[in-house]
């Protein structure tokens, strides 16, 4: 019996063979051409509770609202700790807030120096009980802070 397997944009797709090599000695596979797939099971895509991600790039956090039982995201953006012109920082964009968005799941995030990120979307995340929003420089809103009945740590630090 063939099992579907799920498709994950190439930057994630290898950072979660990587945590799949450790938690379970598995196996990347490959496509027809014989490179590297980043084809998961829903079984493979559900061990992935946690993510971090040190000086991420635009695109970096896209496909992880496909991760069922993702509860912890770190995104940090290190040795910029002034501000610095957008073009000189590495940052997420946007694009990616609103995958961040549809992390469901997510109990603990922490967000910090992430220039380019303008919004944060927190209203569909129901069991976040932990949120950090440290340093980012283009940021203007945070939505949903209302709908977090379970938050029991907030900070917020502009600069």
């Amino acid at each position: 019996m063939d099992t579907e397997l799920i498709k994950l944009p190439m930057k994630l797709g290898l950072k979660i063979n990587e945590i799949l090599k450790e938690k379970i000695q598995f196996i990347p596979r490959e496509n027809k051409m014989g490179l590297l797939s980043c084809e998961f099971t829903i079984d493979e895509l559900a061990l992935i509770d946690r993510l971090s991600f040190e000086n991420p790039v635009q695109g970096d956090i896209e496909g992880a609202q496909l991760l069922p039982n993702l509860k912890s995201l770190i995104i940090k953006s290190v040795g910029n700790t002034t501000y610095t012109q957008d073009k000189y920082v590495n940052s997420i964009s946007n694009k990616d807030g609103s995958c961040i968005a549809k992390c469901k799941n997510l109990e603990y995030l922490d967000i910090e120096n992430q220039a380019k990120l303008s919004f944060i979307d927190v209203s569909q995340m129901k069991n976040l009980n932990s949120l950090s929003v440290k340093r980012n420089a283009g940021l203007e809103e945070i939505d949903g802070l209302d709908s977090l009945e379970g938050l029991w740590r907030l900070r917020l630090f502009w600069k």
